[in-house]
């Protein structure tokens, strides 16, 4: 278990190293108006799936685009961080979602919700969705819980935040 746990925290580290913005400034130079620096709506979407050379494009860039412009970016980051986790041996899959499949659901990046449906991710934001670890299971097509995506909660009373996910020491 603690293997796993290491393997799965080296991968998230390595892919959240290779992200980031250029560009925090959230007013244009030229006419002082307020422009679009960043979108999160999918968690972990531009995060984790977006490749570095195409973050700031599609921080600027609008929803309606995204699957002309960056799904074929986003399916194969999907697949290559499968291939992973199938290397390191950390058990089968369990979900049945394509990576082509998932790109059609998390893209556009954009809330959705359905008032016909329980608000639960990803049908909107319920506070006590852990839409990273939602979202993370999907990727990797694992479960929740089954000790490579975590299984967190919000507690009853401050802070309300559960116990924070520790990546194990170096060399254990």
């Amino acid at each position: 278990m603690k293997q796993v746990s290491k393997i799965v925290g080296v991968v998230i580290l390595a892919v959240v190293a290779q992200s980031g913005c250029n560009n925090d400034d959230s007013t244009s130079p030229t006419t002082g108006n307020y422009v679009q620096v960043d979108r999160m709506a999918i968690p972990a979407l531009n995060t984790a799936l977006i490749p570095s050379a195409q973050k700031e494009s599609f921080n600027r860039s609008n929803p309606s685009g995204d699957a002309v412009t960056f799904k074929a970016a986003v399916i194969s980051s999907i697949t290559a961080l499968r291939a992973n986790v199938a290397t390191r041996g950390l058990g089968p899959e369990t979900g049945t979602l394509t990576p082509a499949q998932l790109a059609d659901v998390i893209i556009p990046d954009v809330v959705t919700i359905d008032f016909a449906s329980a608000v639960n991710f990803p049908n909107g934001r319920d506070p006590d969705d852990d839409v990273i670890d939602g979202v993370l299971s999907l990727v990797l097509n694992r479960a929740v819980g089954d000790g490579i995506v975590s299984d967190n909660t919000i507690l009853a009373t401050f802070p309300y935040l559960g116990v924070p996910n520790k990546l194990p020491k170096p060399g254990i």
